[in-house]
């Protein structure tokens, strides 16, 4: 909340995004932690403005829904209205329960300036004042008080303390103002932390394949659940992800998933020669829309492309972006385009936490067993330039393993490509399948090494990451994780990652009425696409913006600037 002339309000968008416009450039250009707070008996610190732009965007959403359930702005804390029920809430987990946020001015003059001001303020001025005012009043003084000195005295004494009220008057003014002006106040209760687990895994292929059983959060499928896309594939694969446990279950198409792309299934099926009969094809490969309502059924959301927001049942929130495209020289599948022909736009938008798409970038985890490079340019630009946290995929069976990326410089360069974006130097290569499996020339000692990992990884069921947390973290780091689950040998499977990732609380995830939603979940919004038809929604809430505009904006709240040339 910020405080206006003694009465408090709700920031609006106009109000944040112009403070923060006016005084981006100075903030950027401290080095010292310029956000502070204490949440929960914890200090924490903001020391980039991207950080801000998430912390305000998150509380903007949860303004714009509090109106959505009023029907109205939110009222003034000192407005009687604040005892509607979902007002009186959100005020609780918003406002009592918040961290105080002192939004820091650099625009405003340093201490010491600001104090001779001060100083100029409640001195030199009163005191100019007060000798005007005395000028006119000594002559009347003398005129009517020489012969009565006492009666004099008591004047002045009366007049001295009026002019030293009046500069008191003016000391608290001055310092009430100085105080609205420096410091805005943000009653979040957002800033806390919560530590989120993902199993992430693709290409199962209908396999005869089980996952591991540990709990996670969220557990997320990069695509081709199926070999031959038929209804019995897609049956079984939903099976295997309904066995995980995981409150929240989130899926994309692969390319061979093509009956899930209707334009291009619709046209092979028209192209066939001999037609194909009808009662077949439905045998095999279901009616239309009847795999995503399998999938709904099952509490598994096939997200389409795009951005989706997600408020878990940990309460934290959590903003994907998801595409099931890839590039292939024929195009004869599912999803896929012609990089000769066409061009493909991966528009990740800045704030992104998670990318989820199917095939790998060009240049991580994507070479092939022919050496070739089999990942997109298009898709490594966009990477490199929004910088999610987590970018997750697979496609590429024989490219499976996790790469930590240090990006170099604070942004993109103007042709984003692994040879001039990535820093090598700083980049971890947490795991191949090199460094699982013995090679031609390893030594027995090495071989066994090997053989001895991998063995603990099986037992286990999973490999492990993190996604750094940590000061610069978010904007210099990606970690990259080729999850493809079916090997190249017959009968032979890869492991499924878990990673941990710490990601903002929601304000949506406080109060009452969220915890009477917990573990039930709404949908603000049905979109039209696959995972809408007939949904049950699963063990979280799906926060959808209106329509195409409202994506735009709230995509540049989060980042707080224009789109520039994104691929």
């Amino acid at each position: 909340m910020f405080s206006q002339a003694g009465a408090w309000r709700l920031p609006d968008r106009e109000y944040l995004d112009a403070y923060l416009a006016r005084y981006e450039q100075e903030i950027e250009s401290k080095n010292t932690t310029i956000f502070s707070g204490r949440s929960n008996g914890q200090d924490w610190d903001l020391n980039t403005l991207e950080d801000v732009r998430q912390v305000i965007h998150k509380h903007c959403e949860a303004v714009d829904d509090l109106e959505k359930m009023l029907g109205r702005r939110p009222a003034r804390m000192s407005d009687k209205r604040r005892n509607d029920s979902h007002e009186k809430e959100y005020w609780k987990a918003v406002g009592q329960q918040g961290a105080e946020l002192r939004l820091f001015d650099p625009g405003f003059p340093s201490p010491a300036t600001q104090v001779m001001r001060t100083v100029g303020s409640l001195v030199i001025d009163p005191l100019l004042t007060s000798f005007g005012i005395t000028t006119l009043l000594v002559p009347m003084l003398l005129i009517l008080f020489i012969p009565n000195l006492s009666k004099g005295a008591v004047v002045g004494i009366v007049l001295g303390a009026l002019i030293l009220l009046s500069i008191t008057l003016r000391y608290y003014s001055i310092m009430v103002q100085w105080s609205v002006i420096r410091h805005g106040f943000l009653c979040l209760s957002n800033m806390a932390k919560i530590n989120t687990r993902f199993l992430i895994l693709s290409d199962t292929h209908a396999d005869d394949w089980q996952p591991s059983l540990h709990p996670v959060d969220v557990a997320i499928h990069c695509g081709d659940l199926t070999e031959e896309s038929k209804l019995s594939e897609f049956q079984t694969s939903i099976q295997m992800l309904k066995s995980i446990n995981a409150p929240l279950k989130l899926a994309i198409a692969g390319n061979h998933d093509f009956t899930l792309d209707a334009p291009f299934f619709k046209r092979k099926i028209a192209e066939a020669k001999p037609p194909l009969d009808p009662d077949l094809v439905k045998q095999e490969f279901g009616d239309h829309g009847e795999v995503q309502r399998l999938l709904a059924e099952s509490d598994i959301l096939l997200l389409s492309e795009g951005q989706h927001h997600f408020t878990l049942h940990n309460g934290a929130l959590l903003t994907v972006y998801a595409s099931p495209y890839t590039p292939s020289p024929n195009s004869e599948m599912g999803f896929q385009y012609s990089p000769a022909t066409e061009s493909h736009s991966f528009s990740i938008p800045q704030g992104t936490d998670i990318a989820i798409t199917h095939g790998p970038p060009r240049g991580v985890l994507d070479m092939t067993d022919s050496k070739q490079r089999g990942g997109c340019e298009q898709l490594f630009a966009s990477v490199a330039r929004t910088r999610p946290r987590l970018h997750c995929f697979g496609h590429i069976h024989e490219g499976w393993g996790a790469k930590l990326v240090t990006w170099r410089g604070a942004s993109a360069s103007d042709a984003p490509s692994h040879f001039t974006d990535i820093d090598n130097g700083r980049t971890t290569v947490l795991e191949t399948l090199a460094s699982l499996r013995a090679g031609k020339w390893d030594s027995a000692e090495v071989a066994e090494e090997k053989e001895e990992k991998l063995a603990s990884y099986t037992a286990r069921g999973y490999c492990a990451a993190r996604c750094g947390s940590g000061e610069g973290v978010s904007s210099q780091q990606t970690l990259f994780v080729n999850a493809a689950i079916q090997g190249l040998e017959e009968g032979k499977s890869q492991l499924p990652w878990i990673v941990e990732m710490e990601l903002p609380k929601s304000v949506q995830g406080l109060g009452k009425e969220a915890e009477e939603n917990e573990g039930v979940g709404t949908e603000s919004k049905k979109q039209e696409d696959t995972a809408a038809s007939g949904s049950k929604t699963p063990c979280a809430k799906r926060v959808h913006p209106e329509d195409q505009d409202a994506v735009e904006r709230s995509a540049k709240r989060r980042r707080g600037v224009e789109d520039e040339g994104l691929v």
